[in-house]
Parts: C-alpha cells; sequence; structure tokens
C-alpha cells in the first residue's frame, strides 16, 4: 500500500482532466465489448512471473501469476495465471509491441479468457495441475490499472472508481463481484478529487532532458532534493506505453546508481516518457527524447538486469525481410510497407531490406529464422505487432557484464482489417474513416529498429495513433535514437558466431530500396555423361536464366560444337525461341526476371575423338540482349568429355555358397561379370552350362536374360557389374561321379576389344559326399508271448544323409526257442533268404525306410528271455554310425495257467482274520478273486487276507489266474461264520516234567483282533506270554494259571505241571503195559472223577497218583 499512495499522491494532479488516448496502433475496444467477450474478469494484483519457450519453441510466453481479490464475472481460484506474449529465457529473449504488462506495483482489473494450448505453460500446468492459465482479451487492452484508488482505461473514458467499475460490469453480466471464497466482495472506496502534494518538492533532475533505455550511453539521472530516504526504493515515471495516464517503474536493482535521502542517481527506464518523476512522494518534471527498448534477463547474474542490445549483420549485411505469399500478393500494401521501409533506410541508414526473389508460407510471427512480414490474426483491437527476437553469447571480456545481445529475428504482422475502419495505403492521405498503413508500419519499423514509446503527441513513436492521422516521417529525436543504436552497435567486442559482423550501414547513394531494374542472364551447360567411348551418344543441356530484377529482351545464345562431336539426326529441344544447326545460333526471345530457358542437343562421339586432346570442351559464346547485362562475369557456360579409346576389360568370377555337398542338397552358383573398363561395355554375353551330377533350378540375372546355357547381358558402363544366380540341386549318385564336379562359366563375347583374355572365365567346384547313415530298429508285436501262438518281428533300416546308399544287406537269424510259421516274410524291398536270415535290401534314396517283417512262435522248449538280433548291416558306402548298425528284440516266453493249490475253507469267528491262497504255475501270471462270483476290487495277488466283519464275509471265494496263453479258475473255498464266544484250550491239558523239557499250547476259539494271553506259575508267581510255551526238565511240578482277554471277555484255567515217578510200574489201562497211555487214562478218569484205582495207595484217585508213574518202564511196550 506504501507503492500506492506515492502514486495517488503524484497522480492527483491531472485527475481533473481526461486522458484520452489508444496504445501502440491498437484500435479502441469498448468497455462494454471487453465486458461481453471475456468469459472472466478478474480483480487482483501481480505476485510473480516467469517466463517460458511455448511446445513447438516459436515464441516466447510469460506466465504472471495473480493474487485474486475478487471476480467479477464466473468464478475460480485465488491463485491463476495470466500467459502474455514476451520474455526472457536464458541467453534468448522476445519482445512484443503491443503486449499485455503487468507490474506488481498495481492492481488491475483483468478480462480474460483460456489460454490455448499452443500458448500454454506445459511444465507449470505438470507442476501445478490446478493452476488455471488464462490470457487478456484484446491484448494490452485486457486490463485496467488501479492507481489512486481509480482504474484507467486504454481508450477515451473518464478513469472510474471501484463502485462504479464493479457496478457497471454487474449490469453487463448480473453477477456480483464475489471473493474467491465466495463471499460477496465490498466495493473499496477510492479517491475522488484532488490530494495535495507533499511540502518538500524535488529541488532538480539533472538533466532535465534525457534519453532513456540508453544503457550504452550512461544517461543517468540526478534527482536532488529531501526526504528521500535512505533506503534505496522505487523511482516513478510516466508511463510511455499509455501516455502518461499512469505511473510506472520496471526498474531493476541495478537501475539505482546511488541513493541517499537528499540525492538519488538512476538508470531511467525503457518506458519512461516526458512527464512528472516521483521519489517517495515527491514529484519533479523530466523531458525525454527518445527511448530504447532493452533486454531484461538474469543471464549471468544473480538477478534479473536491464541490458543494450546491438543491431548486426544477419548475413545480407543487415536484416532481409521475407513476404508472406499472400501480403506479396497485395501490392498497394507491399508499395505501402517498402516506402516505410525506405523512409528508415534513407534517413537512419539502417541496412534493413527485402528479399524481393523469394517469399514465403510463414503467415505468423515464430522464431523460425524467417524475419516475415504478414497479415495475420493480432487479437482485437490490434493493427501491428511488432515481435523483435533476441540472442546472447558471452565470451569473458566484453564490458557489458561478458555479454552480448543482438537482435536475431524480426517479424512484423498487419491485422488484415483493421477493426471498424479501413487500410490507407496511400500514398495519399488517410480520411476520417481510414488508418494509414504507412504510420503503422513505420511505427512497428521503429519498436524493430530498438526504440520504445515516447510521450510527444504527433510523433512517430508516440503511444497512439488515430484514424485519419498520418505520420509518415520520423522526428528528429527518433533518429537520434536509432543512430545512437547504430552506433552503439558497432562497438562490438567479439562476433558471435551466430552472426556475420556488425551491421553494414546504407549511405544516401545506396538506401533507396528498388533501384531501376536490370536483367542478369546467367548461362550454364552440362552433359549427361562426361566420360564417353567413341560411337556413344551424349545430351549437352544449356540454361539462360534471368537473375537480376528486370526482364531481358531478345536474347540470343551461340552454341558451336567442338571437334570430336556430331549432331545427330535429333531435333534440338529448346524450350523457347529456336535453334540454326550449323551456324549454332539459338534465338531465345525474351527472359522475364526469375525465368530461364533451356536448350538440349544430342550428339554422337566421333570416331577417332579419343586420339583428340582431352577433354573436349563444349563452350557457349556471343549471349546478346536489348539491355545491359548486370553481370557479364557468368555469360558464358561450357562442360567438357573425356573419351575413352575403344578397349576395355571383362573379368569373370564364380562363387558358390557351398562346396562340400550331399546328394539332393540345393546350392547357387553366382557369376559376376565386371566392366574394368574404361569403355561402356555392349553386346555382352556369357555361356554357362551345369555339369553332369546337377540338375539347373532357377536362374535370377541382375540384368538381360539367361536361357539355354546362354547369359545374354547387353549393355554393360564402364565401372558397372552384372551378377547371374543359379540355384543347382545335387543329384542322387552324385557322389559316385570324379570328384570334384566343376562347373565353368565361358564363352565371354562383347562387341568392344577385350584386353584381358585371361579372366574372361571362371569355375567353382563342389565335391559331393558319399558318407551317410543306416539305422537300424528291430520290434516285436508280442513282448510276452505262448508257446506256440505266433507273434511278429519287424526289422526296419532307415537311410539318413544326402547320399544313396547301394549294395545295402542285413542279417537276421533266430534264437533257440524261435521258429519261422508258414508265413511268408513282407518286404517292403529286396529279398529275404530263409535259413540264412539274410536280407539283400538293395538301393536306398534319401529319406528312405526299409521294412521286413516276418511270422514267427516259441517252440515247446523256449523258455524265459529270448532274444533276437538284426546285425551285419552291409552296404557299399561308409557309414558314418556303426554304432546303429544293430538291434534286438526281446520276449518272454509264457506257459499255459496250472492251479497246483486251491484256497481252503474255513469256519471262523466274527472279527477273525482269514487267508485264502491259491497256487498256479506258467509265468508272468496275473490274479483276480471272486466272491460269491463277483470279482473284488484290488484283490489281485495269490494270497487273499481279510478280516471277517460279519456274515457279509461269508460265502464263496475263488480266483482265476491268466497269462497271455489263457486263464484258469481255482476251486471254491467256503467261509463260515462260527456262533460262539471266546474259548481256550491247552494242549496237552496236564504237563509231564522231568524226562525233557515239555511244551504248552494254548488254542483260542473265536479270538479277537487284540486278544492277550498270560501264563502265570501259582507257586513262584513268575509270568510268560509266549504261546507256545516251553518249560524246562526240572523235577518240580507246579500249577499254572492261563489268562486270556480278548477285551470283551476274559477265560481264566489252570494247567497241572507234573513229575514223573520212576518206582511206579502201573498198568492203568489194562493194556499190559506200562506207558504215556497208562497216564492219559488215569488223566480220563480223573477229569470224570472215576477213581477205579489209587496208584499211590493214599485211598484217593488225585493228582499225585500220576506222580508214581514210571514212565521209563517198558516204554517200547505195544499197546
Amino acid at each position: 500500500m506504501v507503492r500506492a499512495c506515492k502514486i495517488a499522491a503524484v497522480l492527483a494532479v491531472w485527475l481533473g482532466s481526461t486522458v484520452v488516448f489508444a496504445q501502440c496502433m491498437m484500435v479502441p475496444i469498448s468497455l462494454d465489448r471487453r465486458i461481453n467477450e471475456s468469459e472472466y474478469i478478474v480483480m487482483g494484483r501481480l505476485k510473480g512471473q516467469e517466463a517460458f519457450w511455448n511446445a513447438d519453441r516459436t515464441n516466447i510466453y510469460t506466465v504472471n501469476r495473480i493474487e485474486v481479490t475478487a471476480y467479477l464475472k464466473n468464478h475460480g481460484p485465488s491463485e491463476i495465471a495470466v500467459i502474455t506474449l514476451g520474455g526472457f529465457v536464458g541467453l534468448e529473449g522476445q519482445i512484443s509491441y503491443p503486449s499485455l504488462k503487468l507490474e506488481a506495483i498495481n492492481e488491475y482489473v483483468l478480462f480474460l479468457n483460456e489460454a490455448p494450448a499452443a500458448k500454454r505453460a506445459f511444465a507449470v500446468e505438470k507442476r501445478e495441475p490446478g493452476l488455471r492459465q488464462l490470457e487478456p482479451f484484446a491484448s494490452a487492452q485486457g486490463a485496467l490499472t488501479k492507481q489512486a484508488g481509480l482504474y484507467f482505461d486504454l481508450l477515451a473514458e473518464q478513469p472510474l472508481d471501484e463502485t462504479k467499475l464493479t457496478g457497471r460490469i454487474f449490469q453487463k453480466t448480473g453477477q456480483r463481484a464475489m471473493t474467491p471464497s465466495g463471499d460477496l466482495f465490498q466495493a473499496r472506496v477510492g479517491i475522488t478529487g484532488p490530494v495535495k502534494k507533499r511540502s518538500l518538492p524535488i529541488t532538480s533532475i539533472t538533466p532535465s532532458t534525457t534519453n532513456v533505455g540508453t544503457i550504452e550511453n550512461s544517461d543517468f539521472l540526478t534527482i536532488a532534493g529531501s526526504g528521500f530516504g535512505g533506503t534505496a526504493d522505487d523511482v516513478f515515471f510516466a508511463n510511455a506505453d499509455n501516455g502518461g495516464a499512469t505511473l510506472t517503474t520496471e526498474e531493476v536493482a541495478s537501475d539505482n546508481v546511488s541513493w541517499s535521502d537528499g540525492q538519488v542517481v538512476v538508470k531511467p527506464i525503457s518506458s519512461a516518457g516526458t512527464g512528472t518523476v516521483s521519489v517517495n512522494g515527491q514529484t519533479g518534471a523530466l523531458t525525454v527524447n527518445y527511448a530504447q527498448t532493452s533486454v531484461y534477463s538474469d543471464a549471468g547474474f544473480n538477478e534479473v538486469t536491464r541490458q543494450f542490445y546491438r543491431l548486426v549483420d544477419l548475413g545480407s549485411g543487415g536484416l532481409n525481410f521475407t513476404y508472406n505469399t499472400s501480403f506479396n500478393a497485395n501490392a498497394p500494401a507491399v508499395a505501402a510497407f517498402e516506402r516505410s521501409l525506405e523512409t528508415w533506410r534513407c534517413t537512419s541508414f539502417a541496412n534493413y531490406g527485402v528479399d524481393f526473389k523469394n517469399t514465403s508460407s510463414v503467415s505468423a510471427a515464430a522464431r523460425d529464422g524467417v524475419n516475415i512480414v504478414t497479415f495475420g490474426s493480432l487479437g482485437a483491437g490490434v493493427l501491428g505487432r511488432a515481435n523483435s527476437f533476441f540472442n546472447g553469447q558471452g565470451t569473458g571480456s566484453c564490458t557489458q557484464h561478458d555479454l552480448v545481445w543482438w537482435l536475431s529475428e524480426l517479424d512484423i504482422t498487419f491485422a488484415p482489417v483493421p477493426s471498424s475502419a479501413s487500410w490507407n495505403f496511400g500514398p495519399d492521405a488517410s480520411t476520417a474513416s481510414e488508418q494509414d498503413f504507412e504510420t503503422v508500419s513505420l511505427h512497428e519499423l521503429g519498436h524493430g529498429l530498438g526504440l520504445g514509446h515516447r510521450i510527444a503527441p504527433g510523433s512517430l513513436m508516440h503511444f497512439s495513433s488515430s484514424r485519419g492521422n498520418d505520420v509518415r516521417t520520423p522526428d528528429a529525436a527518433e533518429l537520434e535514437g536509432v543512430e545512437d543504436r547504430l552506433t552503439a552497435s558497432a562497438n562490438l567486442c567479439f562476433i558471435p558466431g551466430a552472426i556475420s559482423g556488425t551491421m553494414q550501414l546504407l549511405n544516401s547513394g545506396n538506401c533507396a530500396l528498388r533501384t531501376a531494374a536490370t536483367p542478369d542472364l546467367a548461362v550454364t551447360k552440362i552433359v549427361d555423361d562426361s566420360s564417353v567411348t567413341e560411337g556413344q551418344t551424349l545430351t549437352y543441356t544449356i540454361t539462360v536464366s534471368n537473375v537480376g530484377e528486370g526482364d531481358a529482351t531478345n536474347v540470343q545464345l551461340t552454341d558451336n560444337l567442338p571437334n570430336g562431336v556430331t549432331r545427330t539426326a535429333t531435333a534440338a529441344n529448346a524450350s523457347q525461341g529456336s535453334f540454326t544447326e550449323g551456324s549454332g545460333l539459338w534465338n531465345i526471345g525474351s527472359i522475364a526476371a526469375g525465368n530461364s530457358a533451356t536448350l538440349g542437343l544430342e550428339v554422337t562421339v566421333d570416331a577417332g575423338a579419343s586420339a583428340l586432346s582431352q577433354p573436349i570442351t563444349n563452350t557457349t559464346s556471343n549471349l546478346s540482349l536489348n539491355e545491359t547485362d548486370a553481370n557479364g562475369s557468368n555469360d558464358v557456360g561450357s562442360v567438357g568429355i573425356t573419351v575413352a579409346s575403344n578397349q576395355l576389360d571383362l573379368a569373370v568370377t564364380k562363387s558358390v555358397d557351398d562346396s562340400t555337398v550331399e546328394e539332393g542338397q540345393s546350392i547357387t552358383f553366382t557369376v559376376t561379370v565386371t566392366n574394368n573398363g574404361p569403355l561402356q561395355a555392349t553386346g555382352v554375353s556369357l555361356n554357362d552350362t551345369l555339369p553332369a551330377g546337377l540338375t539347373l533350378g532357377a536362374t535370377v540375372p541382375s540384368q538381360g536374360s539367361f536361357g539355354g546355357g546362354v547369359w545374354t547381358i547387353g549393355t554393360l558402363a564402364n565401372g558397372a557389374s552384372a551378377t547371374l544366380t543359379m540355384a543347382a540341386t545335387v543329384n542322387l549318385g552324385a557322389s559316385s561321379l570324379s570328384q570334384p564336379i566343376t562347373n565353368t562359366a565361358n564363352g565371354l563375347a562383347v562387341d568392344q576389344e577385350d584386353t584381358n583374355a585371361g579372366n574372361n572365365s571362371a569355375s567353382a567346384s563342389i565335391t559331393v559326399s558319399d558318407e551317410l547313415d543306416l539305422a537300424v530298429a528291430k520290434s516285436v508285436s508280442d513282448a510276452n508271448p505262448c508257446v506256440g501262438v505266433p507273434f511278429t518281428y519287424t526289422l526296419t533300416v532307415t537311410r539318413t544323409g544326402a547320399a544313396r546308399a547301394t549294395g545295402v544287406s542285413l542279417t537276421d537269424v533266430l534264437p533257440s526257442g524261435v521258429a519261422r510259421t508258414s508265413t511268408p516274410v513282407v518286404l517292403s524291398q529286396g529279398s529275404f533268404t530263409e535259413g540264412t536270415g539274410l536280407w539283400t535290401v538293395g538301393t536306398m534314396d534319401p529319406g528312405v525306410t526299409a521294412t521286413l517283417t516276418m511270422e514267427v512262435a516259441l517252440q515247446a522248449s523256449a523258455d524265459g528271455q529270448i532274444t533276437n538280433t538284426a546285425s551285419s548291416l552291409a552296404l557299399d558306402q561308409t557309414d558314418t554310425n556303426a554304432a546303429n548298425n544293430s538291434d534286438s528284440a526281446g520276449v518272454t516266453a509264457n506257459r499255459p495257467v496250472s492251479i497246483t493249490t486251491d484256497p481252503v475253507s474255513a469256519a471262523v469267528c466274527q472279527g477273525q482274520r482269514v487267508t485264502l491262497t491259491v497256487g498256479a504255475t506258467g509265468g508272468n501270471l496275473s490274479y483276480q478273486w471272486f466272491f460269491q462270483s463277483n470279482p473284488m476290487a484290488g484283490e489281485t495277488a495269490a494270497s487273499l487276507e481279510f478280516t471277517v466283519a460279519g456274515s457279509q464275509n461269508a460265502g464263496s471265494y475263488h480266483c482265476e489266474v491268466s497269462n497271455a496263453c489263457g486263464t484258469e479258475v481255482s476251486g471254491s473255498a467256503l467261509v463260515t461264520l462260527t456262533d460262539g464266544s471266546l474259548a481256550v484250550r491247552v494242549d496237552p491239558p496236564i504237563g509231564i516234567r522231568g524226562i525233557e523239557p515239555i511244551t504248552l499250547e494254548a488254542i483260542i476259539d473265536c479270538a479277537l483282533p487284540g486278544t492277550t494271553l498270560l501264563w502265570t506259575d501259582l507257586d513262584t508267581s513268575q509270568t510268560f506270554t509266549s504261546n507256545p510255551l516251553q518249560l524246562s526238565n526240572e523235577a518240580v511240578s507246579t500249577t499254572l494259571n492261563l489268562l486270556v482277554d480278548d477285551g470283551n471277555s476274559t477265560v481264566d484255567t489252570d494247567v497241572i505241571v507234573l513229575v514223573a515217578a520212576s518206582d511206579v510200574y502201573f498198568d492203568y489201562n489194562d493194556d499190559g503195559c506200562n506207558n504215556i497211555r497208562d497216564l492219559w487214562a488215569l488223566a480220563a478218569d480223573w477229569v470224570s472223577a472215576d477213581f477205579a484205582n489209587d496208584p499211590n495207595g493214599d485211598g484217593a484217585l488225585n493228582i499225585l497218583d500220576l506222580l508214581h508213574i514210571n514212565l521209563q518202564d517198558d516204554l517200547n511196550c505195544a499197546p
């Protein structure tokens, strides 16, 4: 707000009057139109700037970041980007007049539309995708500048305060001003009347009249007074870009040379104009003669600095414009532009010209190396625009910060039709409804020469120009500004590589843009072949071009042929005029500027011409025309030919793509005929017939034709080659021919004399390999045949490799136990000798397989594994792999099945395991068990074992035993279910010890899986779990307890163990013997309590009686 207050104090002195103007070659656009045709109307302040090249690097634009105060039309974010034309990026820059320029000191109301893609800053968009990019409507008229509380317009309207401006916009849009956050914006009260100036004015400005932007000339201002403050601040000047309606301070830090409270020394900025100067609210007056534009760049610095640029030689002594093709078609516009250009050339002697010979399709200002002058779209209200492009280069030795800046391209664009008016192309004066084209052109050229705007009504570089106002001459101050720049431009401390040097200034003798047009005829002569032979036909072509600016009339030229060539009967081919044979006179007629005429003369090289001095030169002469030829140095055309003698050397070469081959292989011969010169060869032919062992395939000549073994080549130029490829196939049996096999190309013929017959034929040889591989394979139809049942052996011989196999034979003798049946052998080829087993195969071509099939049967003596081997392979050629020359096939002899053991029936208890087994002979047997005549899945072993879970497992079981010879069925085994519970008995029921160890076995009926058994000696408490149980023969009697437990029930029984007595002779059963039978009879009576006897005499029949039986007595007694 400090700056705003300073500006307010300054502006108050002229707010009582209206400023009427239109900015730099612009037609005023009404405020209402700007309101209607803008998508957005934004109130805001400049926050920052960033220059960038557009996507195709044709123009530089600047991103102006605007901090939005309010939206007066439409709505959006709190920060936007306004894209304006011009800016500086590194050592490149662009200044465009007119273009909107924004300063941080001011607040603006901006009229904006969406920026098109060609103008968008894509790097910024990528970095900040949400930042809206807009462009001003109507260029520099797209902003109202707020200073001293009022908004200044660049057209004939009174400044408006905020209330009136927002109200007027509301009337058009119906939208109240809103803040970015969506709140209603309240207009701020501005200055409506005069404001008193400070009591301490600036006491002096030295000099009071100066030039601005002239950095090289040290045009500094010394401003004296008091109250400036001790810290460097802004110095404000009247803004020449709007006629002083506002103040501006584009200064950079380096513009402040020195600063104290009582004196300030500054460099005046390029946009400063005649009018007020303000320092800290104190004002003074300054007169500005002329303004020079400057480069604003931070290249080579820590901050942006204002730097001088030069006008230089861009290749034609200065700078040359090129007319757009459509612009060039508008003769009045071209004439007006050239008058304005000539005015500057002949007043300042600046070397700006026009390329009169070329036009361009370029129709827009762009950094493309073309200084275009064109009509084009410039935006609402813009009459013309000068786009100046700059380059900089550093050298390390210059006074201006080690940099040289120069104008590298200048494009000038005019509106096709001025808004609300028409162009006056002159030279007559403009009417009140016309805009003077020459005035606008002079003004834009002034910018192109480095001039900025000035505040000097009626002058050429004044910021405004109105209809009916013609200013067609720069005044002395403006000429001084251009001349000063040209003088400073000549002081180059080094020449950048991109330019030709300093500008070559014009003078009064050569400044006129267009002089009297004169023709310039240039003669050229060419020949279609400069190295020729005798008898050859060739054509000379003569071209006469008018490269001058005036037309040529009555043009004539003579062309007399030299010795060694003679005209053919073919008529001369003249694009215009006539040619007289004999005299060689070509009567051409008129050739307009930029046009040309051609003459073609066909000649033949004479016999003996090769003996003449070489080269033979044909030169034109006697060019004449009615006008004066501007340049006589290009009036003669000349060309020479060199004639070679009628000798040449043709060389034949031949190659083959594979020299070691196999039968059946495809190969390619390549024959090349090369003309080693020096003449062109004609009538060339060559013979090539393939030798025995090869068959010709496709032939491909690079030129000519091939047939019947003759290659007709035709003409072959000096140094040229022709090739013939011949595809061939190696015949079967070729390996038996004499090796190598050679193919020779010979019989070379040519019209000319061949000086070297030694290279007129060529050969290529191949060697056909006789190596191959025969592979023997044997197979059998049944690897497990039955004795007496026929089966077959198949024998194959497979041929691999390219050569043909001959004399092939193989032997196959049957092994013992195998005999041929009466069925004859089956052969694919050859013959078979029974008995010897010799198979005479014969000849086998590549890829052939020979087969032999014989039927055999095993004899009764055959047993086990029997192997049949084919061997003794023989052939005429070399077999490269002996490892596969024999093969075997084996069989295993099978006999019919014979059941030797049937499964045994069983009566079992529920839960018991049953095992049924079948016994059979025959070999390679397979088994299948059946239950109740149904096959049992997975039961394919000789034994069947299962647990009887219940009645579902009771029934009939049998097994079918099979092999290749047939199937036999076993007898059936009946498994029955016994209805009983756990039962135990001991065998024997009584144990007798003393004679030898005894064995007791517990026999358990209906035992379930997991049933346990425990023997306990009741006398010693010793336990046993084995079954059977073996006891020692010690003479100790005892009682054993047997406990059997199947998990559901238990059985407990005692077993008596006695000791045999030696003193008892006891015939208990009355059979006449005292033996074990008496013991069993006693035991039986005891168990049945039949105590008829008392062996031990104790009056009772009991266990003790057994101890007195002497089993040793009469053991041999017959029962």
